[in-house]
């Protein structure tokens, strides 16, 4: 054999081959060992997983008796759900990156080894115990869905009322409005002792959260500032309510002519909208043609009185009672009503929580007679005609007219 001569590399040699080792992505060891020298900490994973159980568990508690069955607890179920498979998929990215720090770092390798394995047993006990979440929020997700179609069917139906009111009253389009929630619009404007007043109502859809958050007023540009506001009912609830609101523009440093129109932004919390209203020197009588049936009565401050008659087991009598909707109830006292108790319930009262027997009687306001059930109480104190003589009508409180609307549903 012929032997060949000892060569040192060459420069340009050694080059290229640090070139190459660069290109391919190779790392010294001393890079290798800065990459991996933290390991994860999985308890810290596992801790978060258990914070995804216990909001799952709350979820569930809340709407299991079917009292928050709406568009927030989908969200809120969604929202857990995504949250929870969110940190399953951080916890297998984790073990992932405990495994290549266990490659690169071979010391305490039992104890890092066991704790990969111990998140290896959780993480597939968490990803089992979230396809049991998503199983159990299934027919949850079913019952809001159906939930959800029935409100929307409700608001339909009760923003087609408003509207056929609104029509059959003439109300022109520059005096109301439709938001997603409610629909407002404006019956009458009145100016008088240099304060315009302006007669109005918040139709809310049910299951709907509304009301007027400000109003302001201008005249040909000029500002009248914020306005006063009166609303007589509440700003949420379960049902469609019909608000009527006061809007008071004191207009004293404006110099207003007698009659004339007044631009006021109305703003609630979905909405935000000018109206052009025409104001008049004289507040004249309106007859809503439009209602299915007018019942009048008195004024007495902020409520309606009217004259009701009870039938029960042929003792009738005429008596005048309070519109109260925030009743659940009619009464009338037991020493004039003479039926037969059915039930006896608790109510509670101005002078606290009293039992009242529960009995069948006709009851006439004007053309309308029904048959529902009336408390009875012990004393001979104002009589109520109770939220449970307007079910199946949309109903509108006239306290300028001394009226109520009705609308069949």
């Amino acid at each position: 054999m012929f032997p060949f001569p000892k060569r040192e590399p060459s420069k340009i040699a050694v080059v290229i081959c640090v070139g190459v080792l660069l290109l391919v992505g190779c790392e010294s060891p001393r890079s290798l060992q800065q990459s991996y020298e933290l390991a994860p900490d999985l308890s810290i994973i596992e801790t978060q997983v258990v914070i995804c159980e216990l909001e799952m568990n709350t979820i569930r508690r809340e709407i299991s008796d079917g009292s928050h069955l709406d568009g927030a607890s989908m969200r809120r179920i969604d929202d857990a759900l995504e949250k929870y498979q969110r940190e399953i998929a951080f916890q297998a990215t984790e073990i992932s990156k405990a495994e290549t720090y266990l490659i690169h770092n071979q010391t305490n390798v039992t104890y890092y080894q066991n704790n990969i394995n111990k998140a290896l047993v959780n993480h597939a006990k968490n990803q089992e115990n979230y396809n049991k979440w998503v199983e159990i929020f299934k027919p949850y997700k079913a019952d809001i869905k159906v939930e959800i179609s029935r409100d929307e069917s409700k608001k339909n139906k009760y923003r087609e009322l408003i509207l056929s009111y609104i029509k059959a009253r003439a109300i022109p389009e520059s005096n109301y409005f439709v938001a997603d929630s409610c629909i407002y619009y404006v019956e009458s404007a009145v100016l008088k002792d240099d304060v315009i007043t302006i007669n109005s109502h918040l139709a809310q859809y049910p299951n709907s959260y509304a009301g007027i958050r400000a109003v302001h007023a201008s005249f040909n540009g000029q500002s009248l500032g914020q306005v006063h506001t009166e609303m007589q009912r509440p700003w949420n609830s379960s049902v469609g309510i019909n608000t009527p609101c006061e809007h008071k523009i004191n207009v004293v440093d404006a110099g207003l002519p007698a009659t004339g129109i007044v631009e006021v932004l109305i703003e609630g919390f979905d909405f935000k909208k000018t109206l052009e209203i025409n104001y008049g020197g004289t507040e004249q009588k309106i007859v809503k043609a439009g209602a299915t049936i007018v019942l009048y009565g008195r004024r007495d401050g902020s409520h309606i009185i009217l004259p009701v008659t009870f039938d029960g087991e042929g003792n009738k009598f005429t008596r005048d009672c309070l519109v109260d909707t925030g009743a659940t109830l009619t009464t009338a006292p037991r020493s004039l009503l003479h039926v037969a108790s059915t039930e006896e319930r608790q109510f509670s009262t101005a002078n606290g929580v009293v039992k009242m027997p529960i009995g069948k009687a006709m009851v006439s306001v004007g053309e309308l007679s029904r048959e529902i059930s009336v408390a009875m109480t012990s004393s001979d104190e104002v009589s109520l005609l109770g939220a449970n003589f307007f079910d199946d009508f949309v109903y509108t409180i006239d306290l300028e007219n001394n009226a109520i609307y009705l609308i069949k549903r």
